[in-house]
C-alpha cells in the first residue's frame, strides 16, 4: 500500500466521522430543546445540556444529536422582531423629523444600530445588575484573601482564618454562577 493511499483512508475515515452515515438516528427527528423543559433548579446549575455532553463523550456530535432550537431563535420570530425594531425607529424619528421642520433643523436619519443596541439593553437589563453583584464578589474576595492571609501572624486568633475562607468560598460560588449566567444570557441574545 503506497503512502498516498493510506493518506486517502485516514481522511476518508475522518470524513465519515463529520457526515451523517445511515444509522442510528437517521430517521428520527432533533431532540427536543432540553432548556425550554428545565427546571429552576437544571437552569441555574446547567443541568439541561447534559444529556449532549453524554453523547459528545461517547462519540462525536451529529447534526441529529443537536436539540431544535427554541421557537423564539428562530429565524421567522428574529425577523418579525428586527422588522418591528426597524418600524419603531423610522417612526420615532419621523417624529424627531416633524419637530425639527418647526425650527428649520436638518432631518434625523434613522440608525439601525441605535435600535438593536436599544433592544439589547430592554431584553437583557437584568444582567447588568448580576454584573454588578459579581463585581462587588471580586473586591470582596480580594479583601477576604487579604484578611486571611493576616490570619497568619502569630498573634491572631485562629477562628478568624476559617471565617475568611468561608467568605472566599462563598464569593467564588457567587462569582461563578455570575459569569457563567451573565454570559449564557448574552451570547444567547446575541
Amino acid at each position: 500500500m503506497t503512502e498516498s493511499s493510506c493518506e486517502t483512508d485516514d481522511l476518508s475515515k475522518h470524513v465519515s466521522l463529520l457526515f451523517l452515515d445511515e444509522g442510528e438516528n437517521s430517521q428520527q427527528g432533533q431532540p427536543p430543546n432540553a432548556f425550554l423543559g428545565a427546571s429552576f433548579l437544571s437552569r441555574l446549575f446547567f443541568r439541561w445540556p447534559y444529556a449532549l455532553m453524554k453523547i459528545g463523550l461517547k462519540r462525536p456530535i451529529r447534526d441529529v444529536d443537536l436539540p431544535e432550537n427554541a421557537p423564539t431563535e428562530s429565524s421567522e420570530v428574529n425577523l418579525k422582531m428586527m422588522d418591528r425594531m426597524w418600524s419603531n425607529e423610522q417612526s420615532r424619528v419621523a417624529q424627531i423629523n416633524e419637530r425639527r421642520k418647526l425650527t428649520n433643523k436638518p432631518p434625523v436619519r434613522p440608525s439601525l444600530h441605535r435600535a438593536i443596541l436599544l433592544d439589547f439593553l430592554r431584553s437583557v437589563w437584568y444582567v447588568q445588575p448580576l454584573m454588578g453583584v459579581g463585581v462587588v464578589a471580586k473586591v470582596v474576595q480580594s479583601v477576604a484573601l487579604g484578611l486571611l492571609i493576616e490570619t497568619f501572624d502569630v498573634n491572631s486568633n485562629s477562628r478568624d482564618g476559617y471565617v475568611w475562607a468561608a467568605v472566599l468560598v462563598l464569593c467564588g460560588a457567587v462569582i461563578f454562577m455570575e459569569h457563567h449566567h451573565s454570559f449564557f444570557f448574552t451570547w444567547r441574545k446575541g
